[in-house]
């Protein structure tokens, strides 16, 4: 579990003096990409369980902030044996999960600019190896936002979307669904997104 580290003597404790690698995510409650990364954070605890993670609220302890340099929320800094070893501000562009019906509706539907879904199933073998090119893909094009939708999960959404086969990603304009391309085909998914931006 991510500890929240409440003081400066906490910190000196926890962090200054801790043992082995350390994680301290610097955030704020009112940073919208903070909170958006707080679950892969816990994510993150949860797998690598040789590695401790703290998270510290800037706006409770300026002073900690103060003293390590944190000039931009969310700020991740790795610290070992007392001493800050690495340093990753904000957080890399990612592929969000739609997790309800009325999300998709808000985030797809009643979004802007270019929006791709990927509709997959955690059984689905092909969905699960496309994956990390859908995440790259993510991250190279920065025009594009990119959600995925579980279809079990939300089945009231595939079926309105008329799903047949995973995975499918369909590309959204203005609330419209603009292309569909069923199967995992890295090449024809690119030249569907490049042709509607």
């Amino acid at each position: 579990m991510v500890v929240e580290i409440k003081s400066v003597e906490e910190f000196d404790e926890k962090v200054m003096k801790g043992s082995g690698v350390i994680v301290v995510d610097f955030w704020a409650p009112w940073c919208k990409p903070c909170v958006r990364f707080a679950p892969k954070f816990k994510k993150m605890d949860e797998e690598m369980v040789s590695i401790t993670f703290y998270k510290l609220d800037v706006d409770e302890l300026s002073e900690v902030m103060e003293s390590q340099g944190i000039n931009c929320m969310p700020t991740f800094k790795v610290y070992k044996n007392g001493g800050c070893v690495g340093t990753v501000e904000e957080t890399v562009k990612m592929v969000v999960v739609i997790e309800s019906v009325e999300q998709f509706q808000e985030k797809v539907m009643n979004g802007s600019g270019v929006i791709v879904v990927d509709f997959w199933a955690p059984w689905c073998g092909p969905c699960v190896h496309f994956a990390p090119k859908f995440e790259s893909l993510d991250k190279e094009m920065a025009d594009v936002t990119f959600y995925k939708v579980d279809v079990d999960s939300l089945s009231e959404v595939s079926e309105e979307q008329g799903i047949n086969c995973m995975p499918t990603f369909k590309v959204y304009k203005n609330g419209e669904c603009v292309g569909t391309l069923e199967g995992a085909s890295e090449a024809k998914l690119r030249e569907l997104l490049n042709s509607h931006k």
